[in-house]
C-alpha cells in the first residue's frame, strides 16, 4: 500500500471461504497466507524468517529490463545466498521474497542498484517521447518481525543492512570498532494532535514523528549532535503501530564523545501521544542505562552516552 500524503492508510480485510483471515492497517507492505494446508513459513524452533518487499511502480514503464542485485550472508552457518530483482516491461513492480535462515544468525543483507537512470516512454500531450528518469524504489527488510529498513531509496546504489543476533566479534573489527544496537517498539494506539483538530487516533506514525540520531557532540553542547547515522536512513516511510524496529551498526572508535539522542513523542504539537513505547541502546551487547533529559523544558529529548573511545 503506497502512502496517502501523510494521512493514515485505509484498513483492509482478507476473507477465505467466508472467514476473516486478516484485518490490517499495515503501512506500505503486508502479506498473508491463505488456505487450509498452510504451514509456518519457517521452522519456528530453529529457523528465522526474513521478509523483503520492493515497490518500483514509478518506473514500471521503463523501455528496457534492469536488475537489482542482492546478497544475504548469515554467520551461524557461514553461508550466503544471492539473487536479482528484475524490473522493466511486463514485470510486476511489486516484489516479495521470504527466506528462512538458521535461528540466532547475525545476517547482513547487501543490495545494489543498476546505474541511476533508465529510459521510459511518456506523453505529456505533445506526442510520445523518451524520458530519462532516476530510479528510486521503496523497499522494506525485516527479520523475525523486526523491521530493520523501510526506505525510499534515493541516489544510493549500494546499501547494507545488519539484522538478528550480532556480536562485536562476529560483525565488527574489535580493534577499531564497537557494535551499536538499537531496539524500539511503537505503541498499540496513537493519537495525533493537529490544530485546530482535537487529538484523534491514527493507524500509523509518520516517519518524521520518531526522531533519533547517533553521533558526537560539538563544544559540549548536546543539542549540536553531528550524527553518524539517523532515523531517516532506516525508515522514511512511516511506522506501523505495535511493531518492533531495529538498527545494528559497527561504529568507529574515533576518540569522540559518542551519544544516542531520541525524542519519544511527536514534534507536531504538545498533546500528541508518545510515538515510542520503549527502546534500548546496546554497546557491544551491553544495555546502556545512563539516559538523561536534554534540551529545553518543553522537549522530551533523551540522551544516552555511548562512551568515549
Amino acid at each position: 500500500m503506497d502512502n496517502y500524503n501523510g494521512y493514515s492508510p485505509p484498513s483492509y480485510s482478507v476473507l477465505f471461504d467466508g472467514q476473516l483471515v486478516r484485518r490490517s492497517d499495515s503501512w506500505l507492505f503486508d502479506s498473508v497466507q491463505i488456505g487450509d494446508s498452510c504451514k509456518p513459513r519457517c521452522n519456528q524452533g530453529d529457523e528465522s524468517h526474513i521478509e523483503f518487499f520492493m515497490y518500483d511502480n514509478v518506473y514500471s514503464d521503463a523501455l528496457e529490463e534492469y536488475k537489482y542485485k542482492w546478497d544475504l550472508s548469515f554467520s551461524s552457518a557461514s553461508a550466503s545466498v544471492s539473487g536479482v530483482v528484475s524490473q522493466g516491461p511486463g514485470i510486476s513492480s511489486l516484489v516479495h521474497m521470504s527466506m528462512c535462515i538458521p535461528k540466532g544468525s547475525c545476517s547482513t543483507f547487501f543490495i545494489s542498484a543498476p546505474n541511476g537512470t533508465r529510459t521510459r516512454e511518456v506523453d505529456w500531450g505533445d506526442g510520445p517521447k523518451n524520458e530519462t528518469v532516476r530510479l528510486n524504489p521503496v523497499y522494506t527488510l525485516a527479520m523475525d518481525n523486526v523491521t530493520y529498513r523501510k526506505v525510499q531509496w534515493w541516489r544510493v546504489y549500494n546499501q547494507t543492512t545488519n539484522m538478528g543476533s550480532c556480536t562485536v566479534g562476529g560483525l565488527c573489527d574489535e580493534q577499531t570498532q564497537d557494535l551499536f544496537n538499537l531496539k524500539f517498539r511503537t505503541p498499540a494506539e496513537y493519537q495525533e494532535l493537529l490544530h485546530p483538530i482535537p487529538a484523534m487516533p491514527r493507524a500509523m506514525i509518520n516517519s518524521d514523528q520518531i526522531k533519533w540520531r547517533f553521533g558526537y557532540t560539538v563544544d559540549y553542547n548536546p543539542w549540536d549532535l553531528r550524527y553518524g547515522f539517523a532515523d531517516f536512513q532506516y525508515n522514511s516511510r512511516g511506522y506501523d503501530l505495535d511493531s518492533s524496529y531495529g538498527v545494528i551498526e559497527c561504529v568507529p572508535k574515533d576518540g569522540c564523545d559518542l551519544s544516542f539522542n531520541m525524542t519519544l513523542s511527536s514534534n507536531i504539537d504538545i498533546g500528541s501521544s508518545p510515538t515510542v513505547e520503549s527502546y534500548a541502546v546496546e554497546k557491544n551487547g551491553i544495555q546502556l542505562n545512563d539516559t538523561q533529559k536534554v534540551g529545553p523544558a518543553w522537549s522530551d529529548e533523551l540522551m544516552t552516552p555511548f562512551g568515549q573511545n
